[in-house]
């Protein structure tokens, strides 16, 4: 049977309980909120010296959604059955493989400033690389990646806090492959192909503690169509059994996230 969340979410589920780890993503998301209280109290004092990258030409940045909330329609073709429909949350600084969405990861990106030091071009690169149950019977693998040009217009030059907005649009998809050994020997291996177009607009503000080094906070909204196919492979000592399922629209997914980040004008 065709899976459809493979091309969304490798780990999709409705209920959310507390662990150690969760407890520790809420004391960094508190920390690093009491980090920027403070820098913010910094910059109060700073505001004459700082100037808000003025003059810089290039930006390198890495940023993560540590809030996101997710709404999936999996079946990109009815919107009417409730069934198909997926409500997800996931919370978190640094989070790699998401429980919310596919959309949002670790990423670094480079830009190129221009307009008097208000306009921003650039583009932004993630990378995920997941294993489960490696020497194990069951066992997966998941890759996938994006790439999103974008386009930035900040407010307030050579001030020390800069207000922005910005549009994005890019392209994304991955390979999830999980293999399954039985008592007696037989295999079943099944690889999932996805892809998905992606964009959507966000706004936020630079921080600047200092010239040439910014916190990066933001809201965006991400839509996004999720595309898949896949191939089932079962291996029996008395040969191979193959089905395949050819590209199919699997989802439509909106997703709301907060982000933070760090950047260095150059």
């Amino acid at each position: 049977m065709r899976s459809r969340y493979a091309a969304v979410a490798p780990q999709p589920g409705r209920a959310v309980a507390v662990s150690p780890e969760m407890v520790r993503a809420t004391y960094l998301i508190a920390t690093s909120l009491a980090a920027v209280v403070i820098s913010l109290a910094v910059l109060g004092d700073a505001e004459a010296e700082v100037q808000g990258a003025q003059g810089k030409r290039f930006r390198l940045h890495i940023d993560t959604d540590f809030l996101g909330f997710t709404h999936i329609n999996l079946d990109g073709d009815n919107g009417n059955n409730d069934n198909d429909r997926e409500n997800l949350v996931g919370f978190g600084i640094g989070r790699l493989t998401l429980a919310d969405s596919t959309l949002n990861s670790t990423g670094v990106g480079f830009g190129y400033v221009f307009a008097d030091n208000r306009a921003i071009v650039g583009g932004r690169l993630a990378l995920v690389v997941d294993g489960s149950g490696l020497g194990e019977d069951i066992k997966g693998t998941n890759f996938r990646s994006q790439f999103a040009p974008y386009f930035q217009w900040m407010f307030l030059p050579g001030k020390w806090i800069r207000p922005y907005v910005e549009g994005r649009i890019g392209i994304g998809g991955g390979v999830f492959v999980t293999s399954d050994v039985e008592d007696n020997g037989d295999e079943r291996r099944r690889v999932d192909n996805s892809l998905y177009a992606f964009g959507g607009p966000g706004g936020g503000v630079h921080l600047f503690p200092v010239e040439y080094f910014s916190v990066d906070l933001g809201l965006n909204l991400t839509l996004a169509g999720s595309y898949l196919k896949d191939k089932t492979t079962i291996s029996t000592g008395a040969g191979e059994v193959t089905e395949e399922n050819d590209w199919d629209n699997t989802a439509f997914i909106v997703n709301f996230a907060a982000m933070v980040g760090v950047s260095t004008w150059f």
